[in-house]
């Protein structure tokens, strides 16, 4: 069995005696989740186990511990020498209706409707074998009785259902924990570091409107700067006045992360300032034609060969035979302490004019490769 939660902070004794039951008799691809909130439009849920059964389905369980009886029109429970009325059924039965609407929504589901259920388990309570309410049956109780075979238990009310909807698999298990794990989440380093927005782009700060006044008279620039400093900022309000200056403008970086955030920004502004190339340094090679190439993730000898010399040949190469509608008067390539020497070659055989090509580039002071000094002359701003 599997718990998302390898040491979870379970609200009391009950819930503990259930866990335990649950991690000694669930097979190993099986998985168990605690305390899983879900909040939709009726209120904020929690169910007290979500237990995914493979050959089987998926199941919700709501815990009672102590003393819990029903009186003919409620279920209630004794707490701390007091009775109190509860609705454990409604609980189970909203709580699962709401994870499964949450779990069905995510587009990386791709399973459809499974076998979906809510149970109520009473571990301290002795329910008749002839109890049955109209909206629980007996066989969707569990009580102290059951626990020596609460996975069976679980197991048959999932089986079963006469609807025949298509049991859990392991995949579908998989894609329970991913859906679980939340999506569309916040990026996180991009964002951080690349804190303008199109927005900002009309606050410049005073000494920010100073450097892109001053280059203007520079063809070459390279801006230096710690992490959060403004470089790409700078980068893209350049880009931006410069294409609005009618210049035809490659905003380039290394990063997918990076490159996505560009992207995301430049698409909503206006057509007459949008950059005309706006990403990753391989994918604008692959424009021009360029080969796929291996997984850049894996460093072998194979890999650098081809990332640090043998694509930056090609593309340059590929460059040189560009139309002059598809080069560039100026580019501008962001965190450029990730690009090796060999790259900017092609960057500035896509140019209009190599000797008068317009390049900035955003430097952070730690760098990888010896960058942006490179074989080009640079004047720089800190």
């Amino acid at each position: 069995m599997t718990s998302t939660d390898e040491a979870p902070r379970l609200a009391n004794d009950t819930e503990r005696k259930v866990y335990q039951s649950l991690r000694d008799q669930l097979q190993p691809h099986d998985v168990v989740i605690p305390g899983q909130r879900v909040t939709d439009h009726l209120k904020d849920h929690e169910v007290d186990f979500v237990v995914a059964i493979e050959s089987a389905g998926i199941v919700c369980l709501e815990v009672k511990g102590g003393e819990v009886w029903h009186d003919g029109t409620s279920w209630w429970q004794r707490r701390h020498g007091q009775d109190h009325e509860i609705n454990p059924v409604r609980q189970a039965r909203e709580a699962c209706y709401a994870l499964r609407t949450f779990v069905e929504d995510d587009d990386r589901w791709t399973q459809g409707r499974l076998r979906w259920d809510h149970v109520v388990v009473f571990p301290n309570a002795k329910i008749d074998d002839e109890f049955a309410l109209p909206e629980c049956p007996r066989w969707k109780v569990i009580d102290r009785e059951d626990l020596s075979k609460l996975v069976v238990n679980l197991k048959s009310v999932l089986l079963r259902h006469e609807l025949d909807r298509p049991l859990l698999t392991r995949r579908g298990i998989e894609q329970l924990s991913i859906a679980l794990s939340g999506r569309g989440l916040p990026q996180r380093d991009v964002v951080a570091r690349a804190l303008a927005s199109e927005d900002a782009a009309d606050a410049l700060t005073e000494h920010q409107a100073v450097i892109l006044g001053a280059i203007k008279l520079l063809n070459r620039v390279e801006i230096r700067g710690g992490a959060g400093s403004g470089k790409t900022f700078l980068a893209v309000e350049q880009a931006r006045r410069l294409s609005a200056a009618g210049q035809r403008v490659a905003l380039v970086c290394y990063s997918h992360g990076l490159a996505s955030y560009l992207q995301r920004i430049t698409t909503k502004w206006p057509r007459r300032q949008k950059p005309a190339y706006v990403g990753g340094y391989h994918a604008l090679g692959m424009q021009w034609g360029a080969p796929v190439g291996p997984d850049e993730s894996l460093r072998t000898d194979e890999t650098v060969q081809f990332w640090e010399h043998d694509l930056p040949l090609q593309m340059a190469d590929l460059a040189t035979q560009l139309a002059p509608g598809y080069r560039f008067d100026s580019i501008i390539v962001d965190e450029a302490q990730d690009f090796a020497d060999a790259w900017w070659d092609p960057l500035l055989a896509a140019s209009k004019t190599t000797k008068r090509a317009a390049c900035m580039s955003s430097v952070t002071k730690a760098s990888a490769f010896s960058a942006a000094a490179g074989p080009y002359r640079y004047h720089s701003c800190h």
